[in-house]
């Protein structure tokens, strides 16, 4: 297929394979797969990712500990009636 059919619209002699898009597509995916695993390599991704997931474990661990060692306090005030300091420590103990 030269330009000229390409851009009139000129008949074309020998279509195009059916098998050829195929394989092509093909192709581009396996080169698609080969290039991400370079980038994401050379970039060190999963390593990155690799540390945020410690990362990730290590707070969930962390917030665990904080909650449990935080006291108890009673329900805060929706701001429509004051709560005492004295109310809330008799609540408190």
């Amino acid at each position: 297929m030269n330009m000229n059919q390409f851009l009139f619209g000129q008949p074309v002699s020998n279509p195009i394979n059916p098998w050829d898009v195929i394989m092509w597509v093909a192709l581009a995916v396996c080169l698609f797969i080969i290039l991400r695993e370079f980038f994401c390599w050379y970039w060190k991704i999963n390593k990155i990712v690799s540390s945020l997931e410690d990362i990730k474990g290590i707070l969930k661990t962390t917030n665990g500990l904080l909650s449990s060692m935080q006291p108890k306090l009673p329900p805060q005030s929706t701001g429509d009636t004051p709560v005492k300091i004295e109310e809330m420590q008799s609540k408190k103990e």
